[in-house]
């Protein structure tokens, strides 16, 4: 199935509107888009018809019957005939329309940008790939599996993934100092009633315990605000980046927030441990007569 692709950038952007010139006759050969019969129907029967992904209808808010018009893409305008899922692919952030249709918006009939390709089961893809770019072509072809053109077309992003790990990491160290510090400070200001605990009995395992679990506290509570605000922000903001065409949208996995549970306590407890050993160690007597 040829395609032709009209998008507003073609490198790592959050803001990227990306329409697919498709065969309406055959797509839904090619991926399982679930969409009403109906609508489909509708979006045959209009020359100017659309077809949009779920997650691209709620970033801009688009419904159906709308008449829609991209400047960032020459003025390209259709009607949304339907709004589609694909269970969360690439393609929830991408319009469809007629192959034909998006040649002639854009001056480029009889042009594709690419050429899509369904295997049978049990084939080689990459076998297939290859033989393809063996045939006598009037243009030079490069065929990949969509496995393989998906890890190309994300490379531009390994850079902003390797400063996005720089960062997460320099942040946990801040947020351990920040943690230390302040039991550190918390500590100081209660010398006299630690000391007091010390003469009622208390041991020393039992106040490092005690201020270990008010550091552990204060990071889980810390950490379940932010926790919250991560959520509202991914859920309402709907926050996509996007490269040639393909999109991805950011959530918050279940093991993502388990893993930051994880990290949060480890970081409580690493950021108090320190406070914690020094106020089980001073001296009871001169604590005693502290003046603060």
């Amino acid at each position: 199935m040829p395609v032709r692709l009209v998008m507003s950038e073609c490198k790592a952007t959050a803001d990227l509107v990306a329409v697919y010139g498709i065969d309406k006759e055959s797509f839904q050969r090619f991926r399982a888009f679930d969409v009403d019969a109906a609508a489909v129907e509708d979006f045959k029967a209009d020359k100017s018809g659309a077809l949009m992904g779920v997650e691209m209808a709620r970033r801009f808010g688009y419904k159906v019957g709308e008449y829609v018009t991209l400047p960032k893409l020459e003025g390209v305008s259709f009607t949304v005939r339907g709004i589609y899922t694909t269970g969360g692919t690439v393609y929830d952030n991408v319009v469809l329309v007629g192959r034909r249709f998006l040649q002639e918006c854009v001056d480029a009939q009889g042009i594709s940008s690419q050429f899509q390709v369904k295997v049978k089961d049990g084939v080689n893809p990459e076998q297939v790939a290859a033989e393809i770019d063996t045939l006598p072509a009037t243009v030079k072809t490069r065929t990949l599996s969509e496995k393989a053109f998906m890890g190309s077309a994300f490379e531009d992003l390994a850079g902003m993934m390797e400063y996005a790990r720089i960062v997460a990491v320099a942040t946990l160290l801040v947020l351990l100092v920040a943690i230390g510090n302040t039991i550190s400070m918390a500590t100081r200001d209660r010398i006299r009633e630690i000391a007091v605990l010390r003469t009622l009995g208390f041991t020393r395992r039992s106040i490092m315990g005690t201020v270990l679990a008010e550091s552990f506290t204060i990071s889980v509570i810390g950490g379940a605000v932010g926790l919250l605000i991560a959520w509202l922000a991914f859920t309402f903001g709907r926050f996509v980046i996007a490269v040639c065409g393909m999109s991805i949208r950011f959530a918050l996995a279940p093991e993502m927030i388990f893993l930051v549970a994880v990290v949060i306590g480890a970081l409580g407890l690493a950021g108090g441990l320190v406070p914690a050993i020094a106020s089980s160690r001073r001296n009871v007597a001169h604590s005693l007569r502290h003046v603060d």
